[in-house]
């Protein structure tokens, strides 16, 4: 009855919880929290400090859960938080001489693979890749809103 197979929304949703699966096995397989990943990722990939805004809004992580990685990454030694000169209630997070070594040992190898993975399409695929899903992402976050917006409305 069902011997012809399109390919649905349930796919792509599948295949977001791959990528999803495959970073948190690659969190545990470091022994540290997916958050933990994340925070050394985008500090190490950035080369700049940054603010727990930023991760927070970068990663799409709550706050709390930033917060709650940059004071365990912080007491472990690995980063540092700093007073923004530009606005001294913004701290930045620095990666310490600690953190610097170890982000280049976990973070640096997750990049090459990751490029080494995005190579296998071309140039064009790689294009349409990030464009088609920005525009996925953009009528998703959309929906998504409208959807929750009219569930508050009703008291959902």
């Amino acid at each position: 009855m069902c011997d012809k197979q399109e390919v649905s929304v349930r796919d792509l949703s599948r295949c977001y919880n791959v990528s999803d699966e495959l970073y948190h096995r690659l969190s545990l397989y470091y022994g540290m929290p997916d958050s933990h990943l994340w925070v050394l990722y985008s500090l190490y990939f950035g080369g700049r400090p940054c603010t727990p805004k930023e991760l927070a809004e970068t990663w799409f992580l709550p706050k709390q859960t930033v917060h709650s990685a940059l004071k365990a990454l912080q007491q472990g030694g690995y980063l540092t938080m700093q007073r923004s000169e530009e606005n001294g209630r913004n701290r930045l997070i620095v990666l310490t001489e600690e953190g610097m070594e170890l982000a280049a040992r976990v973070i640096e190898p997750v990049i090459a693979a990751e490029e080494r993975a995005f190579g296998c399409l071309g140039k064009e695929e790689q294009r349409q890749l990030i464009g088609l899903m920005d525009r996925y992402n953009r009528a998703l976050r959309e929906e998504l809103e409208g959807l929750m917006n009219s569930h508050a409305e009703k008291g959902v």
